[in-house]
């Protein structure tokens, strides 16, 4: 034992969270930069869907069976993407 308590030989280094954290700002601020330095996106009517979606289910009021796009997945798979053959 040390005098402090320590491990002989052995190097007290700083958590490794604060070697981490500098990069990941600086990367978190260009990418911010970039964003509010590019024009304007508008959103595809996926992604206006999707953001529709996340509201209504802030709400409480939107719902989507979990496993309904597997099932379509499934269905597609089988049928092909002739959607009258059904």
């Amino acid at each position: 034992m040390t005098p402090g308590g320590g491990t002989p030989g052995r190097v007290a280094s700083k958590p490794i969270w604060k070697s981490i954290l500098p990069p990941l700002l600086a990367g978190l601020a260009a990418r911010l930069l970039l964003i509010a330095w590019t024009t304007p996106l508008t959103l595809s009517h996926d992604e206006t869907r999707l953001w529709d979606l996340a509201t209504t289910r802030m709400r409480g009021t939107a719902f989507v069976p979990p496993l309904y796009p597997f099932f379509l997945a499934a269905l597609r798979a089988l049928l092909g993407d002739d959607v009258t053959r059904a």
